[in-house]
């Protein structure tokens, strides 16, 4: 009897990931220009392993995708990085969410919040969800971008409390 659903939502890539990958490029071909003058040809080498550690560790973390899994009144909201690297991003108790409304309902503003975390798409006009809920000492405002099984869900669980 248990309720279990499951969502991925492909996060867009945002123009601060798109400036940090330039930056450190511009940051590298800078760098090996300068060296250039002390080194010599060796600064080709160094350039290309910066461009191959850049290439590595900093690309594939463009590619990010948030992984919705709803079980027994537990959401949990995961980061899943280059289709590879599952990390559990938080996790809570979906009943004691204090509210839960479509992103940018009046609703929502009474409500003080001291953290916010955006598990959306990025895309504009997309339906997205906030909720509000406690956790630890801390009031959240979690943004997600439901498909219909888990509004389902949710509505069924929390009633009145979706809106």
């Amino acid at each position: 009897n248990d309720a279990f659903c499951e969502q991925l939502v492909p996060r867009k890539t945002d123009l601060k990931d798109v400036a940090l990958l330039i930056l450190s490029i511009a940051a590298t071909l800078l760098l090996t220009t300068i060296l250039a003058n002390f080194i010599g040809s060796f600064s080709i080498l160094l350039f290309v392993a910066a461009a191959i550690a850049i290439w590595y560790y900093l690309v594939p973390r463009l590619k990010k995708e948030y992984e919705y899994y709803l079980l027994n009144y537990t959401l949990e909201v995961s980061l899943i990085q280059n289709k590879a690297n599952r990390n559990s991003v938080i996790e809570f108790d979906i009943r004691k969410a204090e509210i839960v409304a479509p992103t940018g309902s009046s609703s929502l503003n009474t409500y003080r919040t001291t953290k916010s975390l955006d598990f959306t798409s990025g895309v504009k006009g997309a339906a997205t969800y906030t909720i509000i809920v406690p956790i630890e000492r801390d009031v959240y405002r979690i943004m997600i971008e439901p498909d219909e099984n888990i509004t389902e869900q949710m509505k069924l669980w929390l009633g009145p409390k979706m809106l």
